[in-house]
């Protein structure tokens, strides 16, 4: 097992962040002062027998903005004045696109099929707190929109094949819940990103 406590102090932070110009979405990176918080790690492994084993880790962080952070921004209200001051991401708010949590789990079990061949089951699942992303709508005393993604929660699960020449066949299910969420939030929908659909196939 590991497991590990820690500080983050994070000077000149750069965010990434969307501002509506022109009625078009636009990425832009945004200079920060600073950012901090603390943060945890753990992973754990255990072998019961030779053939079975299972586990899984965690993390946490707390890391948020030190101070306001601000996108000058072109004024839909005054198009041709001077850019004004947006506040994407208030003090004490996350940082972009950071999970406070993650979490994984996994499985196995070897067995012999015969003398001269091994199967093995396993399985997986991955797990992810939701992400932020920060739009500014172009006025001083409106604050920048929170799009917010899913909570992402993967099952994989698999069987191998494997004989003493080391060659291998493998059975995998990538997604097998059909988990369909989305994992990189956005305005509208074709800027979202979503999992893949359940996947199965045939390796060797």
């Amino acid at each position: 097992y590991e497991a590990s406590l820690f500080k983050i102090p994070w000077n000149k932070v750069q965010q990434i962040a969307q501002v509506n110009y022109k009625g078009a979405y636009t990425n832009a990176t945004v200079n920060g002062s600073s950012a901090s918080g603390l943060g945890a790690e753990a992973s754990l492994t255990l072998k019961p027998s030779r053939a079975f084993q299972f586990g899984g880790s965690f993390s946490f962080n707390n890391l948020k903005q030190d101070a306001d952070v601000t996108q000058p921004t072109p004024d839909p209200r005054n198009p041709s004045g001077p850019p004004v001051d947006v506040v994407l991401y208030p003090k004490g708010s996350r940082t972009a696109f950071s999970p406070k949590w993650t979490a994984s789990a996994f499985a196995s079990y070897d067995f012999p099929i015969t003398d001269s061949v091994d199967g093995r089951f396993n399985v997986s699942v991955n797990y992810r707190s939701s992400q932020e992303l920060r739009i500014a709508v172009g006025t001083a005393d409106i604050p920048a929109a929170v799009f917010k993604s899913d909570k992402p929660l993967i099952v994989n699960a698999g069987f191998d094949i494997t004989t003493q020449s080391g060659h291998t066949v493998s059975l995998f299910v990538q997604n097998l819940t059909n988990w369909d969420g989305i994992t990189i939030p956005g305005p509208v929908n074709v800027t979202e990103f979503r999992y893949r659909p359940r996947t199965v196939g045939i390796q060797y």
